[in-house]
């Protein structure tokens, strides 16, 4: 497993001062939806092997059918075969759906009615380990609660927004034990926590700053 205990940042690692911005979704006024009975979890995304999807559906299979994982997952030709053995691997647990893909302006929608975003990049390299994937950002504006692995970058704005949980480890039984810590009470509160925060990380929030510092640049 690749493993990098102090990451760099821009300057210390190529001299030069950067500012990020995030493939974040775009701003939506949707509400946050009040469920009852079992916990529903949702995970999309590409299915890619190097992300350790697997890990996702021990963390139900852990659970039990007090909870709910539903994926909606997009395969390429080369990823096909992978998908194909996740999806045979799932018939091991009672509490385990696929869902088909719906249009990518359209996963914000969709996942609303769900209670929590589920995600664990597996760091089997080095952009997994720094990843910050838009699928965050569509949980914070779906107005989820989020269960994740300990990705730094992603734990940051989890932790910064009071948002959800990180878990201790890199594995199922370690995200298991901080998603059933999680009440319905808990929900309610990240969920109204992600509208505060679906107000600052927002697709039109970075397209400002990202164009002004084009043009500071071009001033300078």
């Amino acid at each position: 497993m690749f493993v990098r205990e102090s990451p760099k940042n821009a300057k210390s690692e190529f001299g030069i001062d950067s500012i990020v911005i995030p493939n974040a979704a775009s701003g939506s006024t949707i509400s946050p939806s009040n469920n009852e009975g079992r916990i529903r979890m949702i995970y999309h995304g590409a299915i890619m092997k190097s992300r350790g999807l697997e890990a996702m559906l021990d963390v139900a299979g852990i659970l039990g059918n007090e909870y709910q994982l539903d994926i909606m997952a997009v395969a390429s030709p080369k990823t096909q075969s992978y998908f194909d053995e996740l999806r045979a691997y799932s018939t091991t647990f009672s509490n385990i759906s696929f869902l088909e893909p719906v249009p990518f302006n359209e996963i914000v929608a969709t996942i609303n009615k769900y209670d929590i975003g589920l995600y664990m990049l597996m760091p089997t390299n080095f952009n997994n380990f720094h990843a910050l994937p838009n699928k965050l950002f569509e949980f914070i504006q779906a107005k989820l609660a989020i269960a994740i692995g300990p990705s730094e970058e992603m734990r940051k704005y989890v932790e910064k927004y009071e948002i959800g949980v990180v878990s201790e480890q890199f594995t199922a039984e370690s995200l298991a034990s901080k998603v059933r810590e999680i009440s319905r009470a808990d929900i309610v509160r990240y969920k109204k926590n992600a509208v505060a925060a679906s107000l600052l990380e927002n697709a039109e929030g970075y397209s400002d700053l990202y164009l002004a510092h084009v043009q500071s640049m071009i001033l300078s």
